[in-house]
C-alpha cells in the first residue's frame, strides 16, 4: 500500500515554532541533528 504525500505548509509551521518555548526548540534542533546526513554535518560544522 503506497503511503500519502504529506504535504506541510511551511510558513505555518515557522509561525507555531517561534510562539514554542526555547527549551522546546532546543530540543527539536537536537532531534533534528541525529537526522542530518553527516555530510551536512560537516558542512554546519566548519562554517
Amino acid at each position: 500500500m503506497a503511503r500519502k504525500l504529506i504535504q506541510i505548509d511551511r510558513d505555518k509551521l515557522r509561525a507555531k515554532v517561534r510562539k514554542l518555548g526555547n527549551e522546546y526548540i532546543f530540543f527539536m534542533l537536537d532531534d533534528a541533528i541525529e537526522l542530518l546526513p553527516m555530510v551536512k554535518l560537516h558542512k554546519i560544522g566548519s562554517s
